[in-house]
């Protein structure tokens, strides 16, 4: 995939100089931000842990495995600094419940937001639920998927129709 090989380029002019930085940012930040948006469904915060994401990126970019994907490494980095936002927001919340103030209802409907991801959680196998979040969510082409994942493109499109099929059984139309 040339955009894979472009990002490998570039990782290796950042190391040098973080003048490349920018145009890696810009091929790479719709993808992940949505990938955090997939979790926390609030667009500052997942701006914020946007940030996040790629300071722990640059942190980490000596240990950049040249044999994955890029795109993979950024997505599980986001992936695990969305899911950790979301947990300090739950603690805060059980410790505001005790403290009876307003920030309990701000996280309910939070929780809210994000009944449809948890319902596909529910339904999906974890590669369903992954394969579904990057075509619909990221916006990823079948082929894309097939290379960041590592499988065969008709399996990754298997997948696909397999899960859609499963949510149209259990939510019905109206959700797919």
């Amino acid at each position: 995939m040339e955009n894979e090989e472009r990002l490998y380029e570039l990782i290796n002019k950042i190391k040098e100089s973080e003048y490349y930085f920018h145009e890696f940012f810009e091929l790479t930040k719709k993808q992940v931000f949505y990938n955090i948006y997939a979790i926390l469904k609030d667009y500052q915060l997942s701006e914020d842990v946007l940030q996040e994401t790629y300071v722990t990126f640059l942190q980490k970019i000596d240990t950049i495995d040249k044999h994955k994907s890029i795109l993979g490494f950024l997505y599980k980095i986001s992936r695990n600094k969305a899911i950790d936002y979301y947990r300090s927001l739950k603690r805060h919340a059980d410790i505001d419940l005790v403290s009876n103030t307003k920030t309990t209802s701000y996280v309910h409907s939070y929780d809210s937001t994000n009944e449809l991801l948890n319902k596909l959680k529910t339904i999906l196998s974890d590669v369903e639920y992954q394969v579904v979040i990057l075509h619909v969510i990221n916006e990823m082409t079948n082929k894309e998927i097939a290379h960041l994942l590592k499988r065969p493109t008709n399996t990754i499109i298997w997948i696909y129709n397999k899960a859609i099929k499963k949510v149209k059984e259990r939510l019905g139309d109206s959700y797919v």
